[in-house]
């Protein structure tokens, strides 16, 4: 920018020194008549009055404009001094809010909204300030305040939607949510956030129809969304049930092992209803289909259920079937193990137990073959020798949060201790020895100090 001014400068300089040289060069005369005067004098002298005046009209203009101006001038350097002051006072703020202190960061929360003339940042920094401090009252009054401005509306609705949540107001933090949706359904994080209220609020309907908008939006993948909305189609049918809407808790139970066959809760649940409306046949069906690709004790449960009037004998041919459907499978072993020791099978039942015990022993196993010793050869020795074995030998498969590690017998859509959504998978839980008292005591006295 210099550069560009010295050059047009010594441009003008130029110009005008050959100006000077071209009048010298050809000098004039002229003759002014005015009122009885007469005025002689050269084209140079009259040039340069003329360049004289304009440039003293120019002057005169430039002094009038700058006093016309100076109030103006004098308010917007104040302006800017006092916007200065508050920026320094919300930077302030901010920061310590960041630190966690509470009332220095509402002092200049404030001192920054007077200086500002309150714009929202300064609103949102002394409604943060106030929560840090407790003060509940004055963080919702500048939250609402966001909230009742149309540029601003999101940010205010969605810091009482969090007020509302932390107070345990599920219910107005879920009406706030869905009123930000509304507003803007593509703000980050929103959806889930309006997920994990649905979810909370036991609401699974609007729960699935928020889950497969998700999917629609690429904001969850699409296997996880199906995993989900069979849940959420579980829990309904299980209201439904309760509700004795055994019809409708069929559909959704369909609907959900459709979404996701793999659904072992889901596929036992449905063949138990379908076994309480007496159609055994299309309930046996189902669990045969599923054990082919994923066995699990529940549905050997169920399969045995279906059909309590037969003797052993019959159970043991219902399950010589279920057993071909996947005859590879441990728990294909242990099912027909099981019912070939409630017939007195006990050969049919060793042979089983024994194939089980080449993939490792576990507590199941060892309960069962403890059965067996005592039942047909009335070897107690034996069996206790099978019983102690079950503290040392490898866990059996449970279902096990993902989230927290809790451990539960069955599977549930909430875990029931950290309530995280359908968190249990089917796993094998660490193994965990109990120690002789001899073993503690050496450990306590290695222990130092």
């Amino acid at each position: 920018m210099n550069i560009f001014r010295i050059s047009v400068f010594l441009i003008l300089t130029v110009c005008v020194i050959l100006g000077e040289v071209w009048l010298a060069n050809h000098p004039g005369e002229v003759t002014v008549h005015w009122r009885g005067y007469r005025i002689d004098t050269s084209v140079a002298i009259i040039l340069h009055v003329v360049a004289f005046l304009i440039a003293v009209v120019a002057l005169a203009y430039r002094f009038w404009s700058a006093l016309r101006r100076a109030p103006q001038q004098i308010r917007l350097r104040g302006q800017l001094r006092r916007e200065r002051r508050g920026y320094d006072a919300l930077s302030q703020g901010l920061i310590a809010a960041a630190a966690g202190d509470s009332t220095g960061a509402l002092r200049q929360a404030k001192k920054a909204g007077v200086l500002l003339n309150s714009p929202p940042i300064a609103k949102l920094l002394t409604a943060q300030a106030a929560e840090l401090n407790g003060d509940k009252t004055l963080a919702r009054e500048h939250f609402q305040a966001l909230a009742d401005d149309p540029q601003t509306a999101l940010l205010g609705i969605r810091g009482l939607m969090e007020q509302a949540r932390n107070s345990g107001n599920s219910k107005e933090a879920l009406r706030l949510a869905d009123e930000a949706y509304r507003l803007r359904p593509d703000a980050e994080g929103l959806l889930e956030q309006r997920l994990e209220l649905q979810i909370g609020g036991n609401y699974w309907a609007d729960a699935e129809a928020t889950v497969q908008e998700a999917v629609k939006r690429k904001e969850m993948d699409a296997e996880e969304g199906a995993k989900r909305r069979a849940a959420m189609m579980f829990e309904q049918a299980r209201l439904a049930m309760l509700s004795q809407e055994h019809g409708r808790a069929v559909s959704l139970l369909q609907a959900a092992t459709k979404l996701h066959p793999q659904f072992i809760a889901g596929q036992a649940k449905l063949a138990e209803q379908l076994g309480a409306m007496n159609k055994v046949r299309r309930a046996s069906r189902i669990i045969e289909k599923c054990w082919a690709t994923t066995p699990h004790p529940s549905l050997a449960a169920v399969y045995r259920a279906l059909e309590p009037e037969l003797d052993a004998l019959a159970q043991v041919k219902r399950f010589e079937a279920l057993f071909e459907c996947n005859s590879g499978h441990v728990e294909s072993h242990l099912a027909l193990a099981e019912a070939a020791l409630a017939a007195e099978l006990w050969g049919q039942a060793r042979t089983h137990l024994v194939k089980v015990s080449e993939s490792g022993i576990t507590p199941r196993l060892c309960r069962l073959m403890a059965t067996l010793e005592e039942a047909q050869f009335q070897d107690r020795d034996k069996a206790q020798h099978w019983l102690a074995q079950t503290s040392m030998a490898e866990p059996d498969r449970a279902w096990l949060c993902g989230s927290c590690g809790a451990e539960s017998a069955t599977w549930q859509v909430r875990c029931s201790n950290c309530g995280v959504f359908n968190g249990f998978a089917w796993g094998k839980p660490p193994k965990v020895v109990r120690l002789s008292q001899n073993v503690r005591d050496h450990l306590i006295e290695d222990l130092p100090g």
